[in-house]
């Protein structure tokens, strides 16, 4: 079964355009990679879309393994709605540039202290501090199957 992720965000926006015709046609057919790169998305355009992607792994459409925001600005609600509605079948998070600060940061790392199926995040150049930064790098270090580039 084919999902277009990018329609239903348009349906889903009532800022109709705010994502062009290109963007729009994203579609992925029991894809193992989910990539919402450098799009202008409101916390319901993400919870909307993070919803519908748990609900299809959870019918068996798809099986993402990884997921990318990288480079679309996340604030606190958007990355708990990513987090909230994450297949358990994601292994991989793009977060590169995403405008997260400490905050989120923290949010994430206890995501990641709690999720035992993450084994890749990329999450550099976001405004984090080097002591978040080192939390990371030591949770990292703590578990041989993840990786994380902050």
């Amino acid at each position: 079964m084919e999902q277009d992720y990018g329609q239903l965000l348009l349906k889903s926006s009532s800022e109709k355009g705010q994502i062009s015709a290109q963007e729009s046609t994203i579609r992925y057919q029991n894809t193992a990679v989910l990539a919402f790169r450098g799009l202008a998305l409101t916390n319901d355009q993400i919870t909307t879309l993070m919803e519908r992607i748990k609900s299809d792994y959870e019918a068996g459409y798809i099986t993402p393994h990884s997921i990318s925001f990288s480079y679309t600005p996340l604030n606190p609600e958007a990355l708990e709605a990513i987090l909230n509605n994450l297949a358990p079948s994601v292994t991989d998070i793009g977060l590169v540039n995403c405008k997260l600060d400490n905050y989120e940061a923290s949010k994430l790392l206890l995501f990641l202290k709690n999720s035992s199926h993450i084994r890749m995040l990329c999450a550099e150049g976001n405004q984090i501090s080097e002591r978040l930064k080192n939390e990371f790098r030591r949770l990292a270090a703590s578990r041989s199957n993840l990786f994380v580039m902050i």
